[in-house]
């Protein structure tokens, strides 16, 4: 399941991490693309620096099933938690700029191979998160959203989550060395076929 690779990236997706997955079986982060034998190999990203932004992402019909019936507030909230998945696990992580405050790329389509060319128009970003760049250009044929601007105070808010997740990420705790003290301190509570639907209860032993 999606719940059981992600996982296995927090636990910086060690091909040798056991854990029972959703059916109940006993498996390693193999099992669900666990390709790292040390978590320094683990780079974790939710959107990559040049292609859409999380935020315009979330938008696309392809993703509307994620967040159908959402408010832009509780949108803002889903974002972070999108980015607290790479913040909190094992490894390293990337974040696309403005990620923290709901950057949008006008909500275009952009491309691996578009976004290095896609203009100032389509790739400004306002650092001090007074505006917001939604909608300053033709949106992707294939968002859902005809208007998708923020107000201040969901960037901001997202912003200052973003913070106090960082906060928490710069604990030792989150940047084990080995894969055999991952392996002896990483834990996950909530799992097998008897798990509560969408939960992640990790712990790692100081």
């Amino acid at each position: 399941s999606k719940i059981d690779r992600i996982r296995v990236g927090l636990a910086g997706g060690l091909s040798s991490f056991p854990f029972y997955d959703g059916r109940g079986l006993l498996l390693t982060g193999e099992a669900y693309d666990g390709t790292a034998s040390a978590p320094q190999d683990n780079v974790t990203f939710v959107s990559a620096y040049n292609t859409q932004t999380l935020w315009d992402m979330m938008h696309n019909d392809t993703n509307s099933a994620l967040t159908s019936g959402l408010t832009s507030a509780q949108k803002a909230d889903a974002q972070v938690v999108y980015l607290s998945i790479p913040l909190l696990s094992q490894g390293s992580s990337q974040f696309q700029l403005g990620s923290e405050f709901l950057r949008s790329k006008a909500g275009a389509d952009i491309t691996s191979s578009s976004g290095y060319n896609a203009g100032d128009l389509i790739t400004f970003i306002d650092f001090t998160q007074a505006t917001h760049n939604w909608g300053v250009a033709e949106p992707s044929s294939s968002s859902s959203a005809t208007n998708a601007t923020p107000s201040t105070a969901e960037m901001t808010g997202a912003y200052d989550k973003f913070v106090q997740l960082m906060a928490i990420s710069d604990s030792p705790l989150f940047s084990i060395e080995s894969a055999d003290e991952v392996l002896a301190r990483v834990g996950f509570h909530n799992q097998g076929g008897q798990q509560t639907p969408g939960l992640i209860l990790m712990s790692i032993d100081d």
